[in-house]
Protein backbone atom coordinates (compact mmCIF):
# COMPACT_ATOMS: atom_id res chain seq x y z
CA UNK A 1 0.00 0.00 0.00
CA UNK A 2 1.21 3.37 -1.50
CA UNK A 3 2.54 5.88 2.02
CA UNK A 4 0.49 9.31 1.52
CA UNK A 5 3.67 10.95 0.86
CA UNK A 6 4.54 8.97 -1.64
CA UNK A 7 1.07 9.76 -3.25
CA UNK A 8 1.92 13.31 -3.15
CA UNK A 9 5.08 13.64 -4.57
CA UNK A 10 3.50 11.40 -7.22
CA UNK A 11 0.74 13.72 -7.74
CA UNK A 12 3.21 16.68 -7.63
CA UNK A 13 5.90 15.47 -10.37
CA UNK A 14 2.99 14.71 -12.71
CA UNK A 15 1.60 18.73 -11.83
CA UNK A 16 5.18 19.67 -12.85
CA UNK A 17 6.01 17.58 -15.29
CA UNK A 18 4.78 19.54 -18.89
CA UNK A 19 4.96 22.61 -16.49
CA UNK A 20 7.13 24.21 -18.91
CA UNK A 21 5.15 23.72 -21.91
CA UNK A 22 2.09 26.19 -20.51
CA UNK A 23 4.35 28.86 -19.72
CA UNK A 24 4.50 32.33 -21.32
CA UNK A 25 8.13 33.19 -20.27
CA UNK A 26 7.96 36.52 -21.93
CA UNK A 27 5.39 37.97 -19.76
CA UNK A 28 8.52 37.87 -17.41
CA UNK A 29 11.87 39.64 -17.17
CA UNK A 30 13.71 36.85 -17.23
CA UNK A 31 13.00 32.99 -16.36
CA UNK A 32 13.84 33.41 -12.76
CA UNK A 33 10.91 35.50 -12.58
CA UNK A 34 8.20 32.68 -13.70
CA UNK A 35 6.99 31.54 -10.80
CA UNK A 36 6.12 27.32 -12.42
CA UNK A 37 9.87 27.71 -13.08
CA UNK A 38 10.63 28.72 -8.79
CA UNK A 39 8.07 26.05 -8.27
CA UNK A 40 9.61 23.53 -10.56
CA UNK A 41 13.37 24.22 -9.63
CA UNK A 42 12.58 23.74 -5.55
CA UNK A 43 10.53 20.95 -5.97
CA UNK A 44 13.67 19.40 -8.57
CA UNK A 45 16.58 21.14 -6.25
CA UNK A 46 20.60 20.17 -6.53
CA UNK A 47 19.38 20.09 -2.72
CA UNK A 48 17.12 17.12 -3.20
CA UNK A 49 18.16 15.16 -5.92
CA UNK A 50 18.31 11.96 -3.91
CA UNK A 51 15.11 11.55 -2.54
CA UNK A 52 14.06 12.70 -6.42
CA UNK A 53 15.95 9.41 -7.50
CA UNK A 54 19.41 10.72 -8.33
CA UNK A 55 22.29 9.43 -6.65
CA UNK A 56 24.46 11.32 -4.17
CA UNK A 57 27.35 11.69 -6.45
CA UNK A 58 25.30 11.99 -9.44
CA UNK A 59 27.35 13.84 -12.30
CA UNK A 60 26.17 17.17 -12.23
CA UNK A 61 26.34 18.10 -16.08
CA UNK A 62 23.95 14.78 -16.16
CA UNK A 63 21.43 16.33 -13.51
CA UNK A 64 21.60 19.94 -15.00
CA UNK A 65 20.48 18.24 -18.43
CA UNK A 66 17.66 15.76 -17.06
CA UNK A 67 16.38 18.34 -15.08
CA UNK A 68 16.47 21.91 -16.70
CA UNK A 69 17.03 21.28 -20.31
CA UNK A 70 12.92 21.02 -21.05
CA UNK A 71 12.75 24.60 -18.99
CA UNK A 72 15.88 25.50 -21.41
CA UNK A 73 14.23 24.57 -24.62
CA UNK A 74 10.91 25.90 -23.78
CA UNK A 75 12.18 29.32 -23.04
CA UNK A 76 14.36 29.20 -26.08
CA UNK A 77 10.89 28.22 -28.54
CA UNK A 78 9.93 32.15 -27.21
CA UNK A 79 12.77 33.69 -27.87
CA UNK A 80 14.20 33.84 -24.08
CA UNK A 81 17.63 32.70 -22.71
CA UNK A 82 17.60 30.87 -19.36
CA UNK A 83 20.58 32.19 -17.73
CA UNK A 84 22.67 31.08 -14.62
CA UNK A 85 20.92 33.96 -13.05
CA UNK A 86 17.71 32.24 -13.83
CA UNK A 87 19.26 29.14 -12.10
CA UNK A 88 20.34 30.98 -9.26
CA UNK A 89 17.59 32.49 -8.78
CA UNK A 90 15.55 29.20 -8.25
CA UNK A 91 18.18 26.72 -7.79
CA UNK A 92 21.10 28.45 -5.20
CA UNK A 93 22.79 25.04 -4.57
CA UNK A 94 22.96 23.43 -8.53
CA UNK A 95 24.11 27.42 -8.95
CA UNK A 96 26.98 26.88 -6.72
CA UNK A 97 28.08 23.23 -7.88
CA UNK A 98 27.86 25.00 -11.77
CA UNK A 99 30.41 27.74 -10.81
CA UNK A 100 32.52 25.09 -9.21
CA UNK A 101 32.18 22.84 -12.31
CA UNK A 102 32.98 25.87 -14.61
CA UNK A 103 36.11 26.82 -12.75
CA UNK A 104 37.33 23.59 -13.06
CA UNK A 105 36.52 23.14 -16.45
CA UNK A 106 37.41 26.27 -18.05
CA UNK A 107 40.96 25.43 -19.04
CA UNK A 108 40.18 21.78 -20.65
CA UNK A 109 36.53 23.01 -22.48
CA UNK A 110 36.92 27.02 -23.13
CA UNK A 111 33.87 26.78 -24.55
CA UNK A 112 32.04 26.64 -21.17
CA UNK A 113 32.60 30.47 -20.75
CA UNK A 114 30.45 31.16 -23.72
CA UNK A 115 27.73 28.98 -21.81
CA UNK A 116 28.20 25.67 -24.06
CA UNK A 117 28.24 23.33 -21.45
CA UNK A 118 29.66 19.58 -21.24
CA UNK A 119 26.30 17.88 -22.37
CA UNK A 120 25.02 20.17 -25.67
CA UNK A 121 22.95 22.66 -22.92
CA UNK A 122 23.25 26.59 -23.36
CA UNK A 123 23.50 28.09 -19.93
CA UNK A 124 25.17 31.69 -20.44
CA UNK A 125 25.77 33.92 -18.02
CA UNK A 126 24.06 37.34 -18.76
CA UNK A 127 26.70 38.92 -19.80
CA UNK A 128 27.57 36.32 -22.39
CA UNK A 129 23.10 36.12 -22.98
CA UNK A 130 23.57 39.89 -23.57
CA UNK A 131 25.86 39.29 -26.02
CA UNK A 132 24.42 36.70 -27.90
CA UNK A 133 21.09 38.82 -28.04
CA UNK A 134 22.30 41.74 -30.53
CA UNK A 135 22.59 41.49 -34.12
CA UNK A 136 25.74 40.42 -35.66
CA UNK A 137 26.78 44.07 -36.61
CA UNK A 138 26.63 45.44 -33.25
CA UNK A 139 27.99 42.31 -31.42
CA UNK A 140 31.52 43.08 -33.64
CA UNK A 141 31.58 46.97 -32.81
CA UNK A 142 30.53 46.00 -28.96
CA UNK A 143 33.43 43.62 -28.98
CA UNK A 144 35.87 46.08 -31.14
CA UNK A 145 35.05 49.04 -28.91
CA UNK A 146 35.33 46.25 -25.53
CA UNK A 147 38.95 45.56 -27.67
CA UNK A 148 40.06 49.35 -27.72
CA UNK A 149 39.04 50.10 -24.37
CA UNK A 150 41.42 47.40 -22.94
CA UNK A 151 44.60 48.35 -24.98
CA UNK A 152 43.88 52.52 -24.10
CA UNK A 153 43.69 50.81 -20.77
CA UNK A 154 46.68 48.90 -20.69
CA UNK A 155 48.73 51.63 -22.53
CA UNK A 156 47.58 54.23 -19.39
CA UNK A 157 48.89 51.93 -16.73
CA UNK A 158 52.25 51.85 -18.43
CA UNK A 159 52.57 55.49 -19.24
CA UNK A 160 51.89 55.79 -15.30
CA UNK A 161 53.80 52.95 -13.45
CA UNK A 162 55.96 54.17 -11.00
CA UNK A 163 59.83 54.98 -12.35
CA UNK A 164 62.40 52.89 -9.89
CA UNK A 165 64.64 55.22 -8.13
Amino acid sequence: MAKEGENNQQHVGEYLRDLELKVDFRKYNRVGDVPEFLEYAEYYSWKNRVERGFKKREDFFHFLKDRYERWINAAKQQGVVLTQADLKAADKAAWERLQQDIRRYKLSHPEIMEGKMPNGLYLPNLKVARLHALDPKDRERLEESRRLTREAKALERSLSSPKPS
